[in-house]
């Protein structure tokens, strides 16, 4: 399995000494270790909330995206596609994919994850390849990173924001500033709106270039691999509760929306390339987002009391009056997706590790 560098890992620990609140959490500590589970792969969509003065928090988001593919590494899940979008602004009325990493490329100039229609993604071994893995981390025990590997690719090393030249954090970065909002010259208060209407697009949806240089019309997605995860990143209030007439879609809650299926019992709100689907079992929403039905005062205890956050990021966070993913996620699951949340505070922190792979095991038992 892929894993990050050392470097990765503490520039993902410093960023996520960056910001705010508590959430509804399903914990699920890692297991111990025990027979390797088999490998899978999943796509990945990543909404992000681009509020302007928030560049403390594009990067702690950043930090947080590394930390938890290296914890879906431990479980043998890599990820092919990773693509971000907002989750409230709009280019008009369409919401754009603003990112989409490249694949990423092993210090042999291999690509680590080579896509195969048989939806088994990993790269072939070679002779003379050695399981240099360790065994995954017990549940009291800190992931122990690798040695520095010089070279090996970082999402930052990496284009995939404007015209390929950007690397994630600078992406959100951009997109928070000026000219980057002049491209999001729109907004809706409804939290699983620009969800929606990217899922039923993603058969044909591309990167979004504001610079005109990439002439690739292809879509960047691709069929259907072994599960889908979408992430909410947001340390703003939500604009509506999950069981408001504002926040439906298409006459339904969004959990109603979202775990919907067609006559093959697929979700109906994903179309992929090519003739192929997944059901919600196997979509995994994962909210990454601030308190809900606290006060100020409440929230910014409950971040203060996690490790190394930092309390200057509470000068841009709030909590959330309106509870929408703490129902969303109840309700999903009850309707039979699947879903789970982590406290922003908790990512932001020096225990951002814990969230992770507690998110990475639970998803890691949903693709058995």
């Amino acid at each position: 399995m892929r894993r990050l560098s050392l470097m990765v890992l503490l520039v993902a620990l410093a960023f996520s000494a960056l910001s705010s609140c508590t959430l509804i959490r399903y914990i699920d500590p890692p297991p111990p270790p025990g027979e390797e589970p088999d490998p899978k792969v999943v796509d990945v969509l990543v909404l992000v909330d681009l509020p302007r003065g928030s560049a403390n928090l594009m990067a702690g988001y950043a930090g947080f995206m590394e930390m938890f593919e290296y914890a879906l590494g431990e479980y043998n899940i890599a990820t092919r596609q990773v693509a971000i979008a907002p989750l409230y602004r709009r280019q008009g009325d369409t919401p754009p994919l603003i990112y989409g990493r490249p694949s990423l490329t092993s210090t042999s100039g291999q690509n680590e994850v080579t896509p195969r229609n048989d939806g088994s993604n990993f790269r072939e071994p070679t002779p003379g390849d050695e399981d240099t893995s360790e065994p995954r981390p017990e549940p009291d025990e800190e992931p122990t990173p690798d040695e520095p590997n010089i070279g090996e690719p970082r999402w930052d090393d990496i284009g995939g924001g404007p015209g390929q030249n950007f690397g994630l954090a600078e992406t959100l970065l951009y997109y928070i500033g000026d000219d980057g909002q002049r491209h999001l010259d729109t907004r809706t208060e409804v939290p699983g709106e620009n969800l929606a209407a990217l899922g039923l697009d993603l058969d044909r949806a591309t990167i979004f270039d504001p610079t005109g240089t990439i002439t690739d019309s292809r879509a960047y997605f691709k069929e259907a691999a072994d599960g889908f995860v979408v992430i909410y990143l947001t340390g703003t209030s939500r604009p509506c509760a999950h069981g408001d007439q504002a926040c439906q879609l298409d006459g339904k809650n969004p959990a109603a929306y979202f775990s919907a299926t067609d006559d093959a019992n697929l979700a109906s709100w994903l179309a992929l390339p090519g003739p192929s689907g997944l059901s919600p079992a196997r979509i995994f929403h994962m909210p990454v987002a601030s308190a809900e039905e606290v006060s100020f005062d409440q929230f910014a205890d409950r971040c203060l009391a996690e490790p190394n956050f930092p309390a200057g990021a509470l000068d841009v966070m709030e909590p959330s009056e309106n509870a929408y993913f703490g129902p969303f996620i109840d309700q999903l699951r009850a309707d039979g997706g699947q879903g789970y949340n982590i406290d922003l505070c908790q990512a932001l922190s020096s225990r951002s590790d814990r969230a992770a792979l507690s998110a990475a095991a639970y998803l890691q038992r949903l693709l058995r």
